[in-house]
């Protein structure tokens, strides 16, 4: 009976049937989202969907929207849904400045995301959106397809996603054919106008800062301001430990690790045997949407000048490792993140050269140079992504999103808050 059935493609004609009836209910909430949208382009908010970026929309489920002041945004949302329609919407605050979801009759329909703001800056200061006409009628403006990008290549080495990666890869790569058209828009643009193509997020902003000065008498004072002699020292410090490293088209050395704090220890310890320059690192969030648990940590050799001492960037450290598993390979003693790893950061790097082109004015001809040979690698690494070979090395401990943001909440606040509020409350 159950090969008959398989024959048949049984199982395919119930999902085309059922597919009927969850189009014909899913449209019945099709006036409140359009409500929703136009809430959302009235008051510079970012919608997250993949169909409308890949034009492929069948019918609407739940809005992903992305915006400054969260908390006052969502309450004026519903304010606005509830004299517009009617008094059953409901706004749920799981998480503060997390997790806020607006329901309506008992059915979720919008969740609303913070992005933190920088300065004076708007938010479309730094994210140039996408803009897409709703059935000729509503106007969305969509997170860039480099956003998504970077999202969907950590779901294509995600252990628990490998179902679907067959379906991510052919998403990723209709989404790069937009991608390479920005990036394109960015190297044929001049100096005075290349922030109208740029398409990044909110400045990183330093949270943390600490100093170790590495005085000592006895050791061999090696000068190591050029960061290929750095570099050196770097490599021979990570070969046979706990770090990934990442290739990337500029001087910076990137390594993936866990608890920062403790390997910042141990790398001062090392490099004291060589160098009399005090080291530091700041804590930096990188302010990239859905990506609430990645954080980077760039370290800086103390130079003496003048007036005061000058920082000089020579490596960055990524925290990934104390929450998902990353796939690598050796050579020479050394762990390599896998191609697709080595994509997705390099998307990562692209969108943080943007950021500071935009937020601190880089030089133009270094910038420029910078995404020319970054664009370059991103095809060469194209070439060898492989997600069909078992991946056998993996390194790291994963952490769901879900844990990571109540663990947040007990350290920050020494309880889990919830709210919930009505139209009438407003």
């Amino acid at each position: 009976m159950f090969k008959i059935l398989v024959e048949k493609n049984f199982d395919r004609e119930m999902v085309e049937d059922a597919e009927i009836y969850i189009e014909k209910d899913r449209k019945k909430y099709e006036p409140v989202l359009f409500s929703i949208i136009e809430f959302m382009k009235d008051n510079n908010m970012l919608l997250s969907d993949l169909d409308l970026l890949l034009d492929k929309k069948k019918y609407w489920t739940m809005l992903e929207a992305y915006t400054l002041n969260v908390d006052e945004m969502s309450k004026k949302l519903i304010t606005f849904l509830c004299e517009k329609h009617d008094k059953k919407f409901l706004l749920k605050v799981a998480h503060i400045n997390m997790e806020y979801y607006i329901e309506y009759k008992q059915r979720r329909l919008c969740v609303l995301n913070a992005i933190k703001s920088y300065k004076t800056f708007t938010l479309y200061d730094f994210i140039s959106p996408v803009l897409y006409k709703v059935e000729n009628k509503y106007t969305a403006y969509l997170l860039p397809r480099l956003i998504e990008v970077i999202y969907l290549y950590k779901n294509l080495y995600d252990t628990e996603m490998a179902s679907n990666w067959e379906d991510i890869y052919q998403t990723i790569k209709k989404l790069e054919i937009g991608v390479d058209i920005e990036i394109e828009n960015i190297l044929s643009s001049n100096k005075n106008n290349i922030n109208e193509y740029i398409a990044s997020s909110n400045p990183i902003t330093i949270k943390e800062s600490h100093n170790a000065e590495l005085n000592n008498d006895k050791i061999r004072n090696v000068t190591c301001s050029k960061k290929t002699q750095i570099k050196d020292l770097i490599i021979d410090f990570i070969k046979d430990s706990d770090y990934i490293y990442i290739e990337s088209e500029d001087n910076i050395i990137h390594i993936i690790a866990s608890n920062i704090e403790k390997q910042y220890e141990i790398l001062v310890n090392y490099l004291s045997r060589f160098i009399t320059s005090g080291i530091s690192y700041k804590k930096k969030n990188m302010y990239l949407p859905k990506e609430y648990q990645m954080k980077k940590y760039n370290f800086y050799l103390e130079i003496p000048c003048v007036k005061r001492n000058r920082e000089k960037h020579f490596m960055t450290i990524y925290n990934n490792l104390s929450y998902e598993l990353i796939n690598y390979y050796e050579k020479d003693g050394i762990k390599i993140a896998d191609p697709i790893t080595q994509l997705r950061f390099s998307y990562i790097f692209l969108w943080s050269s943007i950021i500071s082109q935009k937020a601190h004015g880089l030089r133009y001809k270094e910038f420029i140079n910078f995404v020319k040979s970054t664009k370059q690698y991103i095809h060469e690494q194209r070439k060898k992504i492989d997600i069909y070979t078992l991946k056998k090395n993996y390194m790291g401990i994963f952490l769901s999103l879900n844990i990571f943001k109540k663990m947040q909440l007990i350290e920050n606040e020494g309880y889990l808050h919830s709210q919930s509020f009505y139209c009438k409350q407003f």
